[in-house]
């Protein structure tokens, strides 16, 4: 206690030492100020307190153009507050509206998360949680993942991993079976999403893929490298019919390039 006592006593005499210092300044410059004028009123010399006055007129004339460009400053300052103070009337009016957007029931979301959940249920044997949500920043976020076993609506991390997590984006592709009838994207693009899945998971992602795309309302892209493919129960690849294949790539020559051209 007595150190910390002594450092703040220390702290406040520094901080007195340079006050004092500040004031003596002050001091010296209007004692050399009140000396001029002093010098001018006792002066005989009428030309001499004729010039002195004329240059401090030059210099409170020197003074006017800074005092101008403080008071328009001034004056911008009051009027940027009196905007930020609208600014933050109208964010407060925009940011209830959001909340009661968020809290408002949603037939179109509702139906979303109804069928992510499904689709979740389906290939991961876990409940599929989206919600949306306005955060501390005053922003609009949502939260996506998987629920925790017994604790329904609760995240759990295990949808943090690499593997569920890319799976989890993928079974996200909801969204396309809730506008396949709507102006929207009607089709979709997944790199690698079956890598370092078990044989289940695979299975029931695919099977959930042919019935997505079976009424042929949406365009559905799939690569991934043949270990990847799902087995049959004597562990042989089970692959994809002819129908489905639009390229296989190798290293075989041009037919296996992307875009069938030769090296360059």
């Amino acid at each position: 206690m007595t150190h910390d006592r002594n450092t703040a006593l220390r702290a406040r005499k520094k901080e007195l030492q340079s006050r004092i210092s500040d004031l003596q300044q002050r001091k010296l410059f209007l004692d050399s100020e009140r000396e001029s004028r002093l010098a001018v009123i006792r002066s005989t010399d009428s030309f001499d307190e004729f010039k002195a006055l004329r240059r401090e007129l030059s210099k409170q004339r020197a003074n006017i153009p800074y005092l101008e460009e403080q008071r328009n400053k001034r004056e911008r300052v009051a009027e940027i507050a009196t905007q930020v103070k609208e600014l933050e009337r109208d964010l407060g009016r925009v940011v209830d509206e959001v909340k009661t957007m968020v809290t408002k029931k949603n037939p179109v979301f509702e139906r979303f998360a109804r069928i992510f959940n499904q689709y979740c249920q389906r290939v991961l044997t876990q409940e599929g949680i989206f919600c949306f949500y306005v955060n501390s920043g005053v922003k609009l976020d949502y939260n996506i993942g998987l629920g925790l076993s017994g604790q329904p609506g609760v995240l759990s991390s295990q949808g943090e991993g690499t593997s569920y997590k890319k799976l989890v984006c993928a079974l996200f592709d909801a969204l396309l079976e809730v506008y396949k009838d709507a102006p929207f994207f009607h089709f979709v693009l997944h790199d690698g999403v079956l890598e370092g899945l078990d044989n289940r998971k695979k299975e029931a992602f695919l099977e959930l893929i042919h019935e997505q795309v079976a009424d042929d309302k949406t365009q559905y892209i799939l690569t991934l490298i043949e270990a990847d493919l799902p087995r049959d129960i004597d562990g042989n690849l089970i692959h994809f019919a002819e129908s489905e294949v639009v390229l296989r790539l190798h290293d075989e020559g041009p037919g296996g390039r992307l875009f069938r051209m030769g090296e360059f």
